[in-house]
């Protein structure tokens, strides 16, 4: 009886905890794209945008972007080099024989069990910090759950990425076909490992065509959208 009620206390006090991150975290929003649409410029401009907003109604703290600090923050805190946990991002998880078989390498050795563990922390505590906005990583997942969150998805044709990935790096239509099936097949092997029995749709409140829309458009419709929802105040 004693360690069924310890057992029930316990339960209690996290579920506690995950009920006031939900109340309390954020505001964050998150961007997600197919390659070729430019989520870091509308992510940057975004927060220029915000940032001008909130300083206009004399709000004080800042709103900030962030991308390529997750795999930074990540590897510091496995105290390794961001080049050493990069794999994760591509999907490129270790069978379970080759992970137990490098386990025996030495102390340095960090499991993708354990990568993931720590990339999902990371972003978790960027989210939950609020005022910021979190490009890619799977952060619309990881952050799900949080209230004052907000979770876009930019999309477009095929054709229309390209043309756009053909223009930015001088590449044939072959070549830029090559480079978006290679980056999105990496970029869904990754979600899978986060999305479990999920559908990856399941976790935007709203998605976008690049096509449809300039970079501005999209922008403004996103700023508008939050302002609209308290998530910018």
């Amino acid at each position: 009886m004693e360690k069924e009620n310890k057992f029930v206390k316990y339960l209690s006090k996290v579920l506690k905890q995950e009920e006031g991150i939900k109340k309390g975290g954020g505001p964050v929003i998150t961007i997600s794209r197919d390659h070729g649409c430019s989520a870091g410029f509308i992510a940057e401009k975004l927060v220029e945008r915000i940032n001008e907003y909130m300083s206009l109604n004399k709000k004080h703290k800042k709103w900030i972007w962030i991308s390529k600090e997750i795999l930074e923050k990540s590897a510091e805190e496995l105290r390794t080099k961001p080049e050493n946990i990069a794999h994760i991002f591509s999907g490129g998880e270790k069978s379970l024989l080759e992970d137990l078989s490098l386990s025996f390498i030495g102390k340095y050795y960090i499991s993708d069990s354990n990568i993931i563990a720590t990339i999902k922390k990371v972003i978790r505590g960027y989210a939950v910090e609020g005022n910021v906005v979190i490009v890619g990583r799977g952060s619309c997942i990881v952050a799900s759950d949080i209230e004052k969150s907000f979770h876009i998805k930019l999309f477009a044709p095929l054709e229309w990425k390209i043309k756009k990935i053909s223009e930015r790096f001088g590449l044939t239509r072959k070549e830029a076909m090559d480079l978006i099936k290679q980056t999105e097949y990496k970029r869904s092997e990754f979600m899978k490992l986060l999305l479990k029995s999920k559908s990856e749709s399941d976790f935007y409140d709203i998605m976008i065509n690049c096509e449809s829309f300039s970079e501005q458009e999209i922008i403004d419709l996103i700023f508008n959208i939050c302002k609209e929802r308290n998530i910018i105040t």
